[in-house]
């Protein structure tokens, strides 16, 4: 059984370095916009960057470490990099205008590095050589978020895991589903999710081809958050608000598809908490897979943290029964490094050692 050990700090997204440094941070809703750095597995902080205040996000949803070792921040609109450990930081991209923030973000075996945008429109764009040079890679779908990319390391496959078609758009001042006229409350958010302009395209695509191409591999349904692939084994949860979440399974044959997920996992007490991340473990013998849950929307429910040795059979590694505020377990680190993950907990964060 993984072992939980709570850390000293609330933090979002968070990353480890080759070498066991983590850094994380956290966004000016539940914490100032800052991120940090911890030598000794987040037992002791030292703050590193103040994102600046026209940039500052609500949740440092991006914290990625590449192979370089360089560090990628997510911020409003706009990505950072720091090439020194966290000593001096530049922006390095911009994004366009209505694509809000970056959300998910993986490396391919070649040292791609692939951004998707969350906002009015899903856009993936795509750095080859870590941060200096971008171009965009976005695929011929209608959807609002990338919720998730991975990147295989067996194939070099990339898939871009899509949530919401597009919304039917709104008048400014009047009646619409954007505009000021929008109704308040649970009734506009229902509207604004499934009142949606065209049939549109959520769900999981892949490019063979570094981004220049891409399949429609998993279409409809609820398979939108928290992806990983192993190989050809591809693990994807779910996100019903209101409902029991799962985690499925498909195997990807390289073929068009479209692939038809089989359940694999069925969260228990996690009503209305979507699985939110996923991560598969290479540097272990004892536990493959690692799932989350998180509350995005209200305290309802129990957040779960999950590991699997075969992406069939899974174990409880952590829970919290009341998950208010928001963001319990709503990010896992990007990387398993030094026998660690790194997961967003309230009030602190947590590590477990794999």
């Amino acid at each position: 059984m993984p072992a939980v050990i709570e850390l000293t700090k609330y933090f979002e997204a968070s990353d480890a370095n080759s070498r066991g440094t983590l850094f994380a941070g956290a966004g000016k809703e539940y914490g100032e916009g800052k991120i940090y750095r911890s030598e000794d597995r987040g037992e002791t902080w030292r703050e590193i960057f103040d994102i600046p205040v026209d940039h500052k996000p609500n949740a440092v949803r991006v914290c990625f470490v590449d192979s370089r070792d360089y560090i990628f921040i997510g911020a409003l609109e706009r990505l950072y990099r720091s090439k020194d450990d966290g000593k001096t930081w530049e922006p390095v991209f911009d994004f366009p205008p209505g694509s809000h923030e970056p959300w998910a973000v993986d490396e391919d075996p070649h040292g791609g590095i692939y951004v998707g945008s969350h906002g009015n429109n899903s856009r993936i764009f795509k750095t080859p050589d870590g941060g200096d040079a971008w171009g965009e890679v976005t695929g011929p779908w209608s959807s609002k978020h990338s919720h998730d990319i991975k990147c295989s390391h067996e194939t070099g496959w990339v898939y871009a895991v899509l949530e919401h078609p597009q919304l039917r758009p709104g008048t400014t001042g009047r009646q619409g589903l954007n505009g000021r006229g929008a109704l308040p409350g649970r009734l506009s958010r229902f509207l604004r999710r499934y009142l949606k302009q065209g049939s549109g395209t959520p769900g999981i695509w892949r490019s063979k081809d570094g981004g220049k191409t891409w399949t429609y591999i998993v279409r409809g349904g609820r398979y939108k958050i928290g992806f990983a692939v192993d190989g050809e084994t591809c693990l994807i949860g779910t996100e019903h608000s209101g409902s029991t979440n799962r985690i499925y399974r498909f195997i990807d044959d390289g073929s068009e598809g479209p692939f038809k997920p089989t359940i694999v996992h069925t969260f228990p007490s996690s009503y209305g908490q979507p699985v939110t991340a996923g991560r598969v473990i290479r540097e272990s013998a004892d536990l493959r897979y690692v799932f989350s849950t998180g509350n995005t929307a209200g305290p309802t429910g129990t957040a779960h943290i999950v590991g699997s040795i075969d992406g069939f059979n899974w174990e409880i590694i952590d829970s919290k029964a009341s998950v208010s505020p928001r963001r319990s377990f709503y990010f896992l680190s990007h990387h398993h490094r030094g026998g660690y993950i790194y997961a967003c907990k309230h009030p602190r964060g947590i590590a477990i050692r794999i």
